[in-house]
């Protein structure tokens, strides 16, 4: 159980190595534009063309790692470690020490997930369908 997290974490630290200290950056924004050129999709694909410049959809912004790009992203860093302790370690915060729910509220959650194969299928569907309505809007 502790061999997939490393791996990934290593990975991920290896991943920011080579975004901050390598070309990572401007070669990914480039493989992005040829990704976005549908004009140049269209003639590969119906035609056998194949365009060596591709045309950006938008502007490229500098894909370099600039001196704010480092506070924010450890920031970010450092909520999420303090995220996931909180909700590891939640009962031993001495503000929430020997909070228990109510016999109401528990109650509550319990008609509301019995723990049938098939609850968990409509609240995972309501919440994607919840998800996909709220982007519906935004994006309108």
């Amino acid at each position: 159980m502790v061999i997939p997290p490393a791996v990934l974490l290593a990975a991920a630290l290896g991943t920011g190595v080579l975004g901050v200290i390598g070309k990572l950056g401007p070669a990914v924004q480039a493989m992005a534009v040829r990704f976005e050129d549908q004009a140049a999709y269209n003639a590969a694909v119906l035609a056998g063309a194949n365009r060596v410049h591709p045309v950006a959809v938008y502007p490229p912004e500098p894909a370099g790692v600039t001196l704010t790009d480092l506070p924010v992203s450890v920031a970010s860093v450092a909520a999420a470690l303090v995220l996931a302790w909180v909700a590891l370690y939640w009962r031993r915060l001495p503000a929430l020490r020997g909070y228990r729910p109510s016999a109401r509220l528990a109650a509550a959650a319990r008609r509301f997930q019995s723990g049938v194969v098939n609850d968990y299928v409509t609240w995972i569907v309501l919440g994607l369908a919840a998800i996909g309505g709220a982007l519906a809007l935004i994006i309108r």
